[in-house]
Order: C-alpha cells, then sequence, then structure tokens
C-alpha cells in the first residue's frame, strides 16, 4: 500500500491497518461499506443536528474558513460530505453563498451536479476521512480555501498498534486516521499553505484537555 498523503510505501500495523513509514499516516484495507449511509443514519444526525453542542460546532468551523479571508472572498462555499447539512444552514443563515453535497442517497445534498460548479472555497468537516482517495477530490476542486476537521490520532494513548481499540477506529467508514502532521502534510501535498491548526472542536465535544480532532485551514498556494 503507498501512503497517500507522502507517495511512500506503507507497512503492516495490525488486522487491516498500514503505517506509512514516513509520515506515519494510517490507512485501512478495507474497502469502506457505503450501504451504512442510509435513511437511519441521516435520523440520527438530525436528531444531533438540535443539540448546543452542535451548534457551537458550526459556528467553530466558520470561523476556521473566517481566519483564511473575508467572507466575500470565500463565497461560494461548498460544504463536502455535509451529512444532514448542519453547516450549510449555518452559512445560509448569515446570508453566505454555501452549497452542500453528500453521498447519503436520502440526504438533501445528494445531488452529484454540485460538484460541477466552481467554488472558492471547499469545507471537509468529518469527511475526509471517509474518502478513499481525499487527494484526488481536493485537486478535482481545487478550490483557492479549504478547510477540514478529522480524528487526531495524536490524542490515542494506548500506542497505535491497538489503534482498532480507538472510538474513532470505524472500519465500515474511515478509509484513514490522520495525525496532525499527516493532515497538515496532505494539504500541503495538494498545494495548500496551512494558516489555521487548532483544536477548537476537541474543546467542545471532550470539555478541553484533548487533541481528538483536529482541524485546519489552508490557502492554494500560487
Amino acid at each position: 500500500m503507498i501512503c497517500i498523503v507522502c507517495q511512500n510505501g506503507m507497512k503492516f500495523l495490525t488486522e487491516d491497518l498500514y503505517i506509512c513509514s514516513s509520515c506515519s499516516h494510517i490507512s485501512s484495507s478495507i474497502k469502506p461499506d457505503t450501504s451504512i449511509y442510509d435513511k437511519s443514519y441521516v435520523i440520527k444526525y438530525s436528531r444531533y443536528e438540535r443539540s448546543d453542542i452542535n451548534k457551537k460546532l458550526q459556528s467553530a468551523r466558520l470561523s476556521i474558513l473566517q481566519s483564511l479571508s473575508s467572507l466575500k472572498e470565500l463565497e461560494p462555499i461548498l460544504d463536502f460530505g455535509c451529512g444532514v447539512g448542519s453547516f450549510v444552514r449555518h452559512c445560509q443563515s448569515l446570508l453566505l453563498k454555501v452549497q452542500g453535497f453528500d453521498i447519503n442517497p436520502y440526504s438533501e445534498f445528494c445531488n452529484v451536479e454540485t460538484l460541477f460548479q466552481r467554488y472558492s472555497s471547499v469545507t471537509f468537516w468529518d469527511s475526509l476521512e471517509h474518502l478513499s482517495n481525499p487527494v484526488d477530490v481536493i485537486e478535482g476542486l481545487k478550490p483557492k480555501y479549504i478547510a477540514a476537521c478529522a480524528p487526531c490520532t495524536d490524542d490515542f494513548k494506548c500506542g497505535l498498534e491497538n489503534l482498532t481499540q480507538w472510538h474513532h477506529y470505524m472500519p465500515q467508514e474511515h478509509c484513514h486516521y490522520f495525525s496532525e502532521e499527516s493532515l497538515v502534510k496532505l494539504f500541503e501535498s495538494c498545494g495548500y499553505s496551512v494558516v489555521t491548526k487548532e483544536f477548537v472542536e476537541s474543546d467542545i465535544r471532550r470539555s478541553g484537555g484533548h487533541k481528538n480532532i483536529v482541524s485546519i485551514g489552508g490557502i492554494l498556494r500560487g
């Protein structure tokens, strides 16, 4: 297996997992099961959307995007893998030009034609780890501004060889397991300069002191 981040060879770690000998990025050899993205999946996250924590998350996510440029320059925005559309609706409430896309056929945002438009900004909130080749998606969309959050292996204290015990280990869904370093390098390999990097979602989800979710924002070089 070849590392999607630095293109170096990966070595067997455990069960389905392989780790890059250069950047320590971890990938799974299991093909994701897209059948889990069904009506029940939408219902589950629709309930979560109404929570106070989710409202705080969407506000924090927009702040990360705003750290890259003015709102006018950031529009139009695409939220890739938007799920039930929490971030889309948050942006719409502020009258921002925004679209959402999600692979779930029961999502109101499952419209592939959305991807053929041009966007100044693309966000990947909890979605990059679900893509078998996120590099292809990022380079295909190629926005000027990009922002993402993903589970971060730096927070796992039991050793990477025991990663299958981590609550973010989801072999049916997650193709990749990023560290802070490997997510930054992924952006850089796609031509982006990382401008902001923080753990604000960890603070919101787990009341501070953790690094289980890393959020970064970047600007296309050149």
